[in-house]
């Protein structure tokens, strides 16, 4: 097991932690050129991750005291010097800080809270902050979505918290870039691992389709170091503020998309002018298949329960191998595959919250599973 890796090549240090993760095994300290940037997990516990996986997650001061030109040099380094891959996000914070002197944050949470304004898009979390500050309640923002879904969306009021919680590298950044400390709120959304599922990146070629413009033509590759351009970002926050974001008026009528639509504060096109060095062009590619292939893994797991409850019921191996013989499309392997590595936990899931107390027979269990896998043969 590794302690503490040390080249006189690498910039790169890492320090073993004396305890893992709930997930991962091994957790790591992260050195470059001698500065803390941030903690590497791998050897995950679960047999279900891939075992080579390794993630680094950066420090937070990293990203006011760095360029992203500079952060993603430190990754390429990282994935040169180890022979590791740059595999994908699993998550990624956007924020925007904006001097709010006509108090438009604290009037929009509150203007939510009583119901003048409305979201539109399908039901989603909203949950408020609320700060004491000498002994009285102040309003600090709210959070929209939840922090397992796809994205979840937070603004408050970043001022007030620098008050709460000083943090100097955030203040240098502002004194550095001429930027008031006077009421600042923060437009902040987190993106999730899968968020990024299926999108991928054209980069600026926007001839991608065919003479139809229904096929798309290759290459294009997955998001991952294209977030280190600030067009990029500013379109991956337009996307995801897309139907989850979009403010109406509520003058009561039934469908909430008749309502007049209310002008956001962030103007993205203008961002992306001023900030960006291209126009990025990211698409969210259709998957039909993903859906079908998650009803079947649930199909799976529902027989595989039945047969459980049911004492072993030879009867719901023959539909269970029928179903598990399909091929996973993201792999080419057949379900069996997953279901093997699946397997034990559905046991246990079973055993710890359904209660479930029938004996399970693995002999018995490989005996009816091969029986049947003759006969199709």
């Amino acid at each position: 097991m590794m302690t503490e890796i040390e080249s006189t090549i690498s910039k790169f240090q890492f320090v073993a932690s004396s305890y893992g993760t709930k997930t991962f095994a091994n957790k790591f300290t992260v050195f470059y050129n001698d500065e803390k940037i941030g903690t590497l997990v791998n050897s995950p516990r679960s047999n279900i991750i891939p075992e080579d996986l390794n993630q680094l997650q950066f420090e937070n001061y990293i990203f006011y005291t760095k360029s992203l030109l500079e952060i993603r040099t430190i990754i390429e380094e990282l994935t040169d010097c180890y022979n590791v891959q740059f595999d994908a996000i699993n998550r990624l914070d956007v924020a925007f800080d904006i001097n709010d002197e006509n108090g438009y944050y604290r009037a929009l949470n509150s203007s939510l809270n009583e119901g003048s304004i409305r979201l539109s898009g399908r039901k989603k979390s909203f949950n408020q902050y609320n700060e004491l500050i000498k002994g009285v309640c102040i309003n600090n923002g709210f959070t929209l979505g939840q922090r397992s879904s796809s994205k979840m969306l937070r603004v408050y009021n970043k001022t007030l918290s620098l008050q709460i919680a000083e943090k100097p590298h955030i203040i240098q950044h502002y004194q550095n870039n001429n930027f008031s400390l006077e009421n600042v709120w923060r437009f902040e959304y987190q993106l999730n691992a899968s968020f990024f599922s299926n999108l991928k990146d054209f980069g600026h070629d926007k001839d991608f389709f065919d003479s139809c413009h229904e096929k798309l033509v290759l290459p294009f590759q997955d998001v991952t170091y294209s977030v280190f351009d600030y067009s990029v970002l500013i379109e991956l926050v337009s996307m995801a503020q897309n139907n989850f974001f979009t403010l109406k008026q509520n003058t009561g009528k039934k469908q909430i998309n008749a309502e007049e639509t209310i002008a956001f504060i962030l103007d993205f096109d203008y961002l992306k002018t001023f900030y960006g060095t291209y126009q990025p062009t990211l698409l969210k590619l259709k998957t039909t298949h993903v859906p079908n292939l998650t009803k079947r893994k649930r199909l799976a797991k529902a027989l595989f329960r039945e047969y459980c409850a049911n004492f072993q019921n030879v009867t719901y191996v023959l539909a269970l191998n029928r179903l598990l013989d399909e091929m996973n499309p993201f792999d080419n392997t057949p379900l069996h595959d997953w279901f093997s590595q699946k397997m034990p936990f559905y046991l246990a899931e079973f055993k710890d919250v359904e209660k479930m107390k029938n004996r399970f027979d693995f002999n018995l269990f490989d005996e009816q599973k091969k029986l049947f896998l003759d006969e199709n043969d």
